[in-house]
């Protein structure tokens, strides 16, 4: 089916015009297209319409191919724009393209035009994408510089080689030195001799096996007294695990250094500086959800039709905007989760749950998952064991992490299953999910609860994940005062174990005739 293009031709010669659009027909296109040969006829239909592509003659009796360019440029529209001229010298298509144009093509050889255009209208594409790209990038690094200067928290970064490059305004506050005199290794110009070694030291260490640290020194502040520093730097990584540098904070610890008189106080001050952090995750949490859910309200109402009527791949491409608005938002929940567990701040509800009600909910949530995998889901509840004692909203994030990955790596036709039992002393409960996938390699296993880790195959890098839905299960599970465990064989399976404190009476528990069972095609 012919491909529709918009075409503004800037053409004095009506028999060209219709040389083109023939040979762009021929090519798989069908042309809608305005001709004009002037400046202001030119104007007139950038502003009139939305075109494609601007096709532009390089001669003509009131008008020429520079000055076209120019007057798209002026109209900032972002619309490719290819020369199409019958002589043309190589300086003048060397400056035209220096100067914007995408292509030119003589038109004696009309037939290379198709693929031009296709190239030319990808190349803009692409190039609009990353703009957006950066532009979002920046918009991000300007946000977390205005959170990080409103924290009373010291931050700093630093490259991969080590060199810091950023400073906040609390860190510079308190030195008193401007960013330029701070950045690279000028810090180290504020730390007390007989500290900077072991400083030097530790930081360098650190830095070449691209680990976490934390250390104490003695730094200048402004008014020429040295402080004592609680500094503690974690190493950043891209997506792809490539060690970006590290982002530090540092707290000034001097009156729990020198005198146990000022501890009340210095307590004070790191609940303070510890809410302070708090304050700061909840301002990123929010300002990283409020353009997610715009983008998410927005695009449903695109998609429900508000917008108008959408073309087939317009629908498609929205789809794709939804989905990973609610990923990316699943995993913003995630990072948040696992940052509130290691900063101490999650707090359980213990409730009563009766499991027959708990799963009934809970695999209605998998049950799309499983029938479009195909994936057949069996839960075996041993006879006794109807209530637990837990919070039901984590207990069902552990559950939900290990069934959707137990769905999305098994196989089509494959098998769930579902355990729990009491432990020989009934001092335990244990849960156990297991599935009949893919399997994890061996040398797999020793990172696979570790944050931002994900099983490196090509099945599983086809999934979505950023590695943080087991570190969120372990850190869960041992929040309950539980652990957990995970025994894998490549194309076999993999089973997960975790064991949670049996903590209702055995007087109050009720029993049951047999296993119940509960199967999901």
């Amino acid at each position: 089916m012919p491909r529709p293009l918009r075409v503004l031709m800037v053409e004095d010669s009506e028999y060209d015009a219709t040389l083109i659009t023939d040979r762009l027909e021929r090519g798989g296109f069908h042309v809608l297209s305005a001709r004009v040969d002037t400046e202001g006829g030119m104007r007139e239909k950038l502003n009139a319409g939305d075109w494609d592509i601007v096709l532009s003659d390089y001669t003509m009796p009131c008008f020429h191919g520079l000055a076209a360019l120019e007057v798209l440029k002026q109209s900032g529209k972002n619309i490719p724009f290819i020369i199409v001229s019958g002589t043309i010298g190589e300086d003048i298509a060397v400056e035209a393209i220096q100067k914007g144009a995408q292509d030119y093509i003589l038109k004696h050889n009309l037939a290379k035009l198709p693929a031009a255009i296709d190239r030319s209208m990808k190349e803009m594409q692409d190039r609009i994408a990353r703009k957006r790209a950066e532009d979002a990038v920046r918009e991000s690094e300007e946000r977390f510089r205005m959170m990080a200067d409103a924290t009373p928290v010291m931050i700093w970064l630093s490259d991969t080689d080590g060199q810091c490059n950023y400073f906040n305004k609390t860190w510079l506050n308190f030195t008193g030195r401007p960013m330029e005199a701070e950045i690279n290794m000028g810090w180290a110009e504020n730390v007390h001799p007989e500290d900077l070694s072991e400083c030097i030291d530790t930081y360098l260490l650190n830095l070449s096996q691209q680990q976490p640290f934390r250390m104490e020194y003695r730094l200048r502040r402004w008014d020429g007294q040295y402080r004592w520093i609680l500094d503690e730097g974690t190493p950043r990584f891209t997506a792809d695990r490539e060690f970006a540098g590290y982002i530090g904070s540092a707290v000034d610890i001097t009156e729990q250094k020198e005198t146990e008189i000022h501890l009340k106080y210095a307590k004070e001050l790191a609940e303070t500086t510890s809410r302070k952090k708090s304050e700061f995750l909840a301002v990123m949490s929010h300002e990283l959800r409020t353009p997610l859910n715009a983008i998410m309200g927005y695009s449903e109402m695109l998609s429900m039709g508000y917008g108008g009527s959408l073309t087939p791949k317009q629908k498609h491409y929205l789809h794709n905007v939804i989905v990973s608005s609610h990923h990316l938002l699943e995993l913003v929940n995630d990072i948040l989760d696992v940052a509130q567990i290691e900063s101490g701040h999650i707090r359980l509800i213990h409730e009563r749950i009766v499991l027959d009600m708990f799963f009934e909910d809970l695999l209605k949530l998998v049950e799309e998952q499983a029938r479009q995998s195909r994936v057949t889901i069996d839960l075996r509840i041993e006879p006794g064991l109807d209530v637990i004692e837990a919070d039901p909203n984590r207990l069902r994030q552990i559950f939900m992490n290990l069934l959707t990955n137990a769905i999305k790596f098994n196989r089509p036709g494959g098998r769930v299953e579902i355990r729990m039992y009491y432990s020989d002393d009934r001092q335990w409960i244990i849960c156990k999910v297991m599935d009949t996938g893919i399997g994890i390699p061996e040398e797999q296993m020793p990172n696979l609860f570790t944050e931002f880790h994900q099983v490196d195959s090509s099945f599983t890098r086809k999934q979505e994940g950023i590695g943080l839905g087991l570190a969120l299960v372990k850190n869960l599970v041992k929040v309950h005062g539980g652990s957990i465990r995970a025994e894998s064989t490549v194309d076999k399976g993999t089973t997960f174990t975790f064991q949670l404190p049996a903590q209702i009476p055995l007087h109050q528990q009720t029993s049951q005739p047999a296993l119940a069972a509960v199967s999901t095609d």
